[in-house]
C-alpha cells in the first residue's frame, strides 16, 4: 500500500506531496485539480511498468494532450523540465521517476530508488532452489547451475542462463502431472520479476486506473474495452460477473448483500440459457412475483447499475489493488452515498484494497470516520499561482455539550473549504 505521492510539474500541480490513508476522499471546486492528481499518479504507475506509451495512458483513465499542456505551465522559461512522480510504500521504500515528454510522447529521463531490486530476485532464487528438490527432472539441470553461480557470486549480476532456461521450462512445468499447485506461483513470480522489471514488495500498482463508468457501458454488455477485467468506464463487467459468479463461490451471496441497499432488490442471477451472444443479468425486484419474475439490465435504474459497479470492483480479486474512481456520487440519492462510502470502507480493509475517490456530493463525506487514521479526506485546491495545493482534513473535536457538525454540513457552510470563492 502506498503510504505518499509527490507530483512536480504535472498539469496544475506544480509541487505537491500527499500522504495516504487506505480510503481517499478528495473533493474541491471544479478545475482545482482532483483528477489532476489521479492522473499524475497514472503516469507514475505506468513509469514503473515502463509503459509510458499513449494507449496505456489512455486505459488508465488519463487525459493525454500535446506535451506543453501535460508540463506545468507556470514558469515558460523552464518549459523542458520533466514530470516528476514519486511513490512512496508503507515501508518507506520509495521509487521515483522523472518524466521528459516530446509532443505525445513519454519517456523516462532518470529513475531514483532507495530500494535494492536484487533482493527480491536473491529471496525467489532461495524458493525455487526449494521447489527444485522436489522435482528431479529440473533438479539435476539447474539447481547445480544456480548452486555454481551462488558460490561465484554471479547470481546477482548475471541472470541470462536462469532465464533463458526458465522460459523455455515455464509451460512445461505449469501443465505438468507435477503436483506444484501450491508452488506454481513462485514459477510465475519468478517470470514476471525477469520479464517486467522487479515486482517490488509494497508496490502493487502497475494495473492502478481512473475509474470514470457511463451508464452506456453497464448497460449496454456488448461494448468491451482493451483494460481486463473490467475497462475504465465499466467495459467488460458482465464478462467478469460472469467469471466471478462461476469461480468465486461467495460472491454471488456478497454481492447481493451489497446490492440490497436498493429498497426493490431481492436477487441477481446469471441466467443459465444464455446463447453464445447473449449478455444479460436477472434482477429480481421484492415487489414484483407475479406475471414478471426477472427483469434485465436495460431496464434497471441507472444508480443500481453504479452500485454493480463498485461493489464488484472492490469484492472481485482479479480488479487492481491500487484504484481511483473520478465523481463517485454520479446518480446516487445523498443518504445512499453516506452508506455506499460507509459499506465500501469496510470493503477496502476486508480485500486490502487502497483506493482515491473525488467527489462534489457533501453526503458522501458523513461516511467517513475520520477518527480512523485509515480514512483521509483532503480539500484539493488553487492557491494564489494557480497550483494545486491540497490539505488533510483533520477529524472533528468532540466539545462537551456541544453536538458534533456533521462533515457534509461543514463542506456546505464553507468551514473546511472545497467551495468556490468568487461569488
Amino acid at each position: 500500500m502506498l503510504k505518499s505521492i509527490k507530483i512536480k510539474n504535472f498539469k496544475s500541480v506544480q509541487d505537491l506531496e500527499i500522504e495516504l490513508g487506505r480510503v481517499n476522499v478528495f473533493i474541491g471546486e471544479n478545475g482545482c485539480g482532483k483528477t489532476s492528481i489521479l492522473e499524475a499518479i497514472g503516469m507514475g504507475t505506468a513509469a514503473f511498468s515502463n509503459e509510458l506509451n499513449q494507449s496505456v495512458l489512455f486505459n488508465k483513465g488519463i487525459r493525454v494532450t500535446e506535451g506543453n499542456l501535460m508540463r506545468s505551465a507556470f514558469d515558460t522559461s523552464k518549459g523542458n523540465t520533466p514530470i516528476h512522480i514519486g511513490l512512496t510504500n508503507q515501508a518507506g521504500n520509495n521509487l521515483a521517476y522523472d518524466i521528459a515528454v516530446s509532443g505525445k510522447s513519454f519517456e523516462i529521463n532518470k529513475a531514483y530508488s532507495n530500494i535494492d531490486e536484487q533482493e527480491p530476485r536473491r529471496r525467489m532464487y532461495e524458493e525455487i532452489l526449494g521447489i527444485l528438490n522436489k522435482n528431479k527432472r529440473l533438479q539435476k539441470e539447474i539447481a547445480s547451475e544456480l548452486n555454481k553461480r551462488k558460490k561465484t557470486n554471479q547470481v546477482k549480476e548475471d541472470h541470462a542462463f536462469i532465464e533463458k532456461k526458465f522460459q523455455e521450462d515455464l509451460e512445461i512445468i505449469l501443465k505438468s502431472s507435477i503436483d506444484l499447485d501450491n508452488d506454481s506461483n513462485y514459477w510465475r513470480k519468478y517470470i514476471y520479476l525477469s520479464n517486467n522489471r522487479t515486482k517490488l514488495e509494497g508496490f502493487d500498482v502497475d494495473d492502478y486506473m481512473i475509474y470514470t463508468p457511463e451508464n452506456h457501458f453497464l448497460r449496454r454488455f456488448e461494448d468491451e474495452g482493451q483494460i481486463l477485467p473490467i475497462g475504465k468506464q465499466g467495459e467488460g463487467l458482465f464478462k467478469h460477473l460472469v467469471e466471478l459468479f462461476k469461480n468465486d463461490d461467495s460472491f454471488a451471496e456478497d454481492i447481493c448483500k451489497q446490492l440490497k441497499l436498493i429498497n426493490w432488490f431481492d436477487g441477481l442471477e446469471i441466467p443459465s440459457d444464455l446463447a453464445f451472444t447473449e449478455m444479460r443479468l436477472n434482477i429480481k425486484d421484492r415487489f414484483i412475483k407475479e406475471n414478471i419474475e426477472y427483469f434485465d439490465q436495460r431496464s434497471a435504474n441507472e444508480g443500481f447499475l453504479y452500485l454493480l459497479f463498485y461493489f464488484t470492483l472492490f469484492l472481485s480479486k482479479e480488479t487492481p489493488r491500487f484504484f481511483a474512481v473520478d465523481n463517485i456520487d454520479n446518480a446516487l440519492n445523498p443518504k445512499l452515498c453516506r452508506e455506499l462510502i460507509n459499506r465500501l470502507t469496510e470493503l477496502a480493509k476486508e480485500k486490502k484494497k487502497q483506493v482515491i475517490l473525488t467527489t462534489h456530493n457533501p453526503a458522501i463525506l458523513d461516511g467517513l470516520d475520520l477518527k480512523d487514521d485509515e480514512q483521509r479526506l483532503f480539500v484539493v485546491y488553487r492557491n494564489a499561482d494557480g497550483h494545486t495545493k491540497a490539505k488533510r482534513v483533520p477529524p472533528p473535536k468532540d466539545i462537551d455539550g456541544i453536538e458534533t457538525v456533521r462533515l457534509s454540513e461543514a463542506f456546505i457552510r464553507g468551514y473546511i473549504g472545497g467551495l468556490p470563492k468568487n461569488f
